[in-house]
């Protein structure tokens, strides 16, 4: 890299430009929709850009040129929102993709977007290897390629959208709760609440150093992929202190309870296992 930063914009242009030069930019690639997410290969040769279209294109930085390009409309297509006239498959809605990163080898490109899955690219024949659901929780929005008949009103409307539906026992819950007015004028409940679930989106996805793994940051919470089977990363009442050098401190000092109950938060077999052998014989009822 020879201190490059690349922008995207909505008037459908990726540049680069030169850190250490005052100016004017340094390349300029043309689009023909809004640049949503641009990465730079590791090397800085190569620079990937998304754009509104669904597209994703491959510049070559040095010669600025555009090396090749693909469309991931149909592999990010976004399920059907209860905010949604028509079907997923006709909409517009979430068919490119806001986030993208290389592999540390430059050879795969991932990318996610306003949809359930992540897709990995090859970026050398520029083809689909794999697509990844990053969530199976129904309770989000836009998790089904089709709603239920049966909550769709007129024009397609789903009926979750309207004021007082749902059944008898459903309204006299929220009454014997105790359902505030928080607002003036407000006749029917809390208006300030949450009416529609949150939908389901991947916000930023990144490759691990060593390209074995990758995380992306969903409205789900932080899903990670591994090729190592003995990872397992369960973010349980994590916090500052959850930390493998504070298990071998906390052991060292004697707290074998406290190190073991870090290790368990911290899901991996090696501190755990550390932090077995480190109790002693006589101790053992006292932590168990």
């Amino acid at each position: 890299m020879q201190g490059l930063i690349a922008t995207g914009s909505w008037d459908a242009t990726a540049r680069v430009w030169d850190v250490y030069r005052s100016g004017t930019a340094t390349q300029t690639f043309g689009h023909t929709g809004d640049v949503l997410a641009v990465a730079f290969r590791p090397d800085g040769k190569q620079l990937c850009t998304s754009s509104r279209d669904g597209k994703l294109q491959f510049w070559d930085v040095d010669k600025g040129r555009m090396e090749g390009e693909l469309s991931g409309k149909r592999d990010v297509v976004a399920g059907r929102s209860i905010t949604d006239m028509r079907a997923s498959k006709s909409s517009a809605k979430g068919k490119a993709f806001t986030t993208i990163d290389y592999s540390p080898d430059g050879d795969m490109v991932i990318a996610g977007g306003r949809s359930r899955f992540v897709c990995l690219y090859a970026s050398g024949p520029r083809m689909l290897l794999r697509k990844f659901q990053v969530s199976h929780n129904r309770s989000l929005d836009a998790m089904l390629d089709k709603l239920d008949s049966r909550k769709l009103g007129e024009h397609g409307k789903s009926m979750d959208l309207l004021d007082g539906y749902g059944s008898d026992d459903d309204q006299r819950a929220a009454a014997a709760a105790g359902d505030k007015k928080a607002l003036p004028g407000v006749k029917r409940g809390d208006a300030t609440k949450r009416s529609t679930p949150p939908e389901i989106r991947t916000r930023c996805v990144r490759f691990s150093p060593t390209g074995r793994a990758w995380s992306a940051a969903t409205t789900d919470g932080l899903a990670v992929f591994s090729l190592d089977e003995t990872l397992a990363f369960d973010p349980h009442e994590l916090d500052m202190e959850a930390t493998p050098a504070n298990v071998a401190r906390l052991a060292k000092e004697g707290q074998f309870s406290r190190a073991l109950l870090v290790s368990l938060h911290l899901n991996e077999n090696d501190l755990i296992e550390r932090a077995l052998l480190a109790v002693p014989h006589d101790t053992v009822p006292l932590v168990a």
